[in-house]
């Protein structure tokens, strides 16, 4: 993957979901450390916004932004993209504390 993160529609639940959007997301996430919000498993890089694709958007926006911000979308201009982005350019710094401590909502599976 080439340094453009760029995507043109939304990503996830109730999105646009373009192929070549949803494989920037999908690979970006795949490139993020789990310490960071990155998936546990690689997820697959097919374009499609399927379900483990849609997960791993939740679960990186709880991670960033707590539970009550995860609501399975990337926009382009976006908290999560951007977010996202500037986790890949080791630019987060100014980052909050991440929510991973909090319990997984029993309506994410």
């Amino acid at each position: 993957m080439d340094g453009n993160l760029e995507i043109h529609k939304s990503v996830g639940i109730c999105s646009f979901n373009l192929l070549e959007d949803v494989l920037c997301v999908q690979r970006a996430l795949n490139r993020l450390p789990m310490e960071q919000g990155g998936p546990m498993v690689s997820i697959p890089e097919d374009g499609k916004a399927g379900p483990v694709t849609r997960r791993a958007i939740r679960l990186f926006q709880a991670f960033h932004f707590g539970w009550d911000q995860a609501d399975g979308c990337m926009t382009p201009q976006g908290q999560s993209w951007k977010r996202l982005q500037h986790c890949l350019a080791g630019t987060d710094s100014a980052a909050p504390t991440p929510h991973r401590n909090e319990m997984e909502p029993e309506s994410m599976g």
